[in-house]
């Protein structure tokens, strides 16, 4: 009896041994961790934030805190893992960060209410907040609340974590915002998912599009005095709400910023970069209900890298908001500077690429299927940029509805149209599309500064158009002329045999109207089996009909 005794008092002993020694601690602390308490009340997480506290480390056990709590000093604070540590309260800031060099790490941290914040850091503008890092965190901005501010702020870290945001606008001047950052620097953003089941609803989306009053958005970026600096890499954006309208992704205004490998799905927009430098690296931009453009640059160096994908694709105009000029890809305004490598820009509902008063490279692009021409080129009155050029290489436009690529300048600037130069690409099977104008051509140039014997106006170097509907090109310079359209330069430009066998009475190789063919022009074009149908339309009297009009951006 005693020897039986004996052992289960050892088979206890080792049983709390293993209780003590081998179960893995609640909350997921470092090693570096000092000296660290336990939380299991309000009470308990007040006492050990505030100034006198006596941890580095704190583990808030699971349950719910309700409480606005104010971080005095450095501290790392740790929710239970896989569980919920949840901080929340129904007004104002839950949590406010008041101390450099905190950590938050594995909580639910939740605003409650229209205004008020999750999370709020910040400094001033001689002395910065630094050291916040929000590690696997997930943060619930409800009722059209926000989740995350930070201003004046250094050395920011979100990484591993998700942004949730809830609640229909239907009330105008309430902008709820996942992330806000302002004044800040040295920001990264890594491994984090937004969604956004936000938005104003659709029966006043129309109404609140046009005063700019109201709009739901999961990233923004702000600069001051300096441009704030940020970098997001491996994070997604996701449209949770398919009926509420006008959601942004990513707004940045006097920033520098770097994206990469993100993807962004739904949403009005998902990124407008305005007074900014950007590199979006790699990633997709998808099923876009734009009201502007998937992609909207203004006043921005904008740099687009192919990583090991990038796509911007499926962009569709909103038709609820009834914005005419809507479903592009991506619009370039004020002066813009692209660079883009390698990126697919389709299945886009209008423009793929639109420039207005903006150059760019455009290196290895392909611009396919997208209804209202490929890339549109134009310049307006309000804006004079002359001497800036469009360069697009080594790229591919097909299945383009009214033309690959379209240039249109208002008469006035004779002198100021963007020069564009095309080599080593190919421009093919254009569709016909029936509006105010009647097109299905590869190339469309209309413009007085055609006429220029300065500019190099068009340069097509090694250019091939194939089976486009109605011609290769057509070069109009507006007015009837008995003048050479000498700003155009060709060299080894080839429009192939139409394989498709449609329309084929009705089709040309190479055009030009309102205008004479420049010395050396036919020289340069070294196949065109259209060539004995390629007539001056100013001397037939009936040049072919092409758009006029340049088509409106709203700033945003």
């Amino acid at each position: 009896m005693k020897r039986f005794s004996f052992l289960v008092s050892v088979v206890t002993a080792c049983a709390g041994f293993w209780l003590l020694s081998c179960d893995k601690a609640p909350c997921d602390m470092p090693a570096t961790c000092k000296k660290s308490v336990d939380v299991f009340s309000v009470a308990d997480l007040e006492k050990e934030l505030k100034s006198n506290g006596t941890a580095d480390c704190l583990c808030v056990r699971t349950g719910m805190y309700e409480k606005a709590f104010t971080v005095a000093r450095p501290v790392k604070i740790f929710g239970e893992k896989g569980k919920e540590s949840v901080l929340t309260q129904t007004g104002g800031v839950t949590v406010t960060v008041a101390a450099d060099e905190v950590t938050l790490k594995d909580l639910v941290i939740r605003a409650e209410a229209p205004g008020s914040y999750a999370v709020s850091a910040e400094g001033t503008e001689t002395q910065k907040k630094e050291g916040l890092t929000i590690d696997s965190c997930q943060i619930e901005a409800n009722d059209n609340s926000h989740g995350i501010k930070a201003a004046n702020t250094t050395g920011i870290i979100i990484q591993n974590g998700i942004i949730i945001q809830n609640g229909i606008i239907e009330e105008e001047s309430i902008k709820p915002i996942g992330v806000h950052l302002t004044d800040s620097t040295d920001i990264s953003i890594t491994g984090t998912e937004f969604q956004n089941n936000g938005g104003v609803h659709e029966d006043k989306a129309s109404e609140f599009n046009k005063s700019g009053a109201s709009g739901s958005w999961s990233l923004v970026v702000q600069g001051g005095a300096e441009k704030s600096e940020i970098s997001l890499k491996d994070s997604s954006f996701t449209d949770g709400n398919k009926e509420a309208l006008l959601t942004t992704a990513l707004r940045a205004e006097n920033s520098d910023i770097t994206v990469e490998s993100a993807a962004v799905s739904g949403f009005t927009m998902a990124y407008a970069f305005i007074d900014s430098t950007a590199t979006v690296k790699g990633g997709t931009v998808k099923d876009i209900k734009a009201t502007i453009a998937a992609m909207y640059a203004s006043n921005t160096r904008l740099t687009l890298q192919k990583g090991t994908y990038m796509a911007i694709t499926n962009v569709d105009k909103n038709a609820t908001i009834d914005t005419s000029g809507g479903g592009r890809g991506l619009a370039l305004v004020n002066g813009s500077v692209l660079s883009a490598t390698g990126i697919d820009v389709s299945d886009c509902e209008a423009q793929g690429i639109l420039f207005e008063n903006s150059s760019g490279t455009l290196n290895d692009l392909r611009i396919n299927d997208n209804s209202q021409v490929g890339i549109w080129i134009q310049e307006t009155a309000d804006k004079k940029i002359s001497g800036k050029k469009i360069v697009i290489e080594d790229s591919e436009l097909e299945g383009n509805g009214g033309a690959g690529i379209f240039v249109v300048a208002k008469p006035e600037e004779v002198e100021d149209l963007s020069g564009i130069e095309i080599r080593n690409t190919a421009i093919s099977a254009t569709k016909l599309v029936q509006g105010k104008s009647v097109m299905a051509d590869g190339l469309v140039v209309r413009s007085l500064s055609l006429h220029s014997e300065e500019l190099d106006v068009v340069v097509l170097d090694n250019v091939t158009f194939e089976n486009n509907t109605r011609t290769g090109a057509i070069f109009d310079g507006i007015a009837s002329s008995t003048t050479p359209l000498t700003g155009i330069k060709t060299s080894e430009v080839k429009v192939k045999e139409d394989t498709t066998g449609e329309n084929t009475e009705n089709k040309y190789g190479i055009i030009i109207q309102n205008g004479k063919p420049p010395d050396g022009f036919q020289a340069g074009i070294t196949e065109n089996p259209f060539k004995q149908k390629d007539l001056n339309f100013m001397d037939a009297g009936s040049p072919l009909k092409i758009g006029t009009e340049t088509v409106a951006i709203p700033a945003l």
